[in-house]
Order: C-alpha cells, then sequence, then structure tokens
C-alpha cells in the first residue's frame, strides 16, 4: 500500500482521464481511475485510502450527480470535485447542496486543480 494520498478519477473522458492521472501523479499523488460510475462503486471497498474523488459531472448511464447521491445515500464522505465540459448552473447548485467540493470546467487550469486538491487533502484526513 503507497503512502500517497489516493484520488479517484472517474471520468468516461480517455484523454481527460489520462491528462488529469499524469497531472496528479506528478503531483506527488496515487490515483485510480474508472470509466463509469458503476464501475466506481464496484471497486470503492478496495479504496479505503481514497481521499478524494474527481469526478465527471455527464458520462452514460450513471451521470456524476447520479453517483454523488448514490454515495450520499451509502453515508461514504468522501470530497468530491466535479468536472466538466459544460456547466449547467442549476445542476452545479444541487451538486453543491449535496457536498460538493468543487465544480471546475474541462480542461480545468492545472495550477488551480493542483490547489484544490492540496487544500482537500490538507483539511480531509483519511477517513470515510
Amino acid at each position: 500500500m503507497s503512502d500517497l494520498p489516493l484520488i479517484a478519477i472517474v471520468d468516461d473522458d480517455e484523454i481527460a482521464q489520462t491528462f488529469t492521472e499524469e497531472t496528479l501523479r506528478n503531483h506527488g499523488v496515487a490515483t485510480a481511475c474508472f470509466s463509469s460510475g458503476p464501475e466506481f462503486l464496484a471497486a470503492l471497498d478496495s479504496l479505503p485510502d481514497l481521499r478524494l474523488i474527481l469526478l465527471d459531472m455527464q458520462m452514460p448511464g450513471m451521470s456524476g450527480h447520479e453517483l454523488q447521491c448514490h454515495l450520499e445515500e451509502m453515508g461514504v464522505r468522501i470530497p468530491i470535485v466535479f468536472l466538466s465540459g459544460t456547466l449547467d448552473v442549476t445542476l452545479a447548485f444541487s451538486m453543491f447542496r449535496h457536498g460538493a467540493a468543487e465544480v471546475l470546467c474541462k480542461p480545468p487550469d492545472t495550477t488551480r486543480l493542483l490547489r484544490i486538491v492540496d487544500d482537500i487533502l490538507a483539511a480531509a484526513p483519511a477517513s470515510r
């Protein structure tokens, strides 16, 4: 098991997922990548040190917001940063009401993303 903080990237866009993964790994963060909400949920129990979820808002099947609500119903309290190619203000407000830490447009500014990640990791000890 790694001593690095673990961040899950849930994004059906392979290019965006790879970019985010490389950015975080270069920043000293371990990552686990998933292409869908159901794939992430199936692996959740194997990620005990998960500290943050970077979550695409618009995925086929289960949307990012639906995954957020499902995690909330399960009692899982892991900070979520949403990433979206298009920003729906009404949906963003709903995500914040359900506990989203941040909502960023794709592609996110790398400096801003890393600052947000650092802030969340510093404030949130490894726990569920």
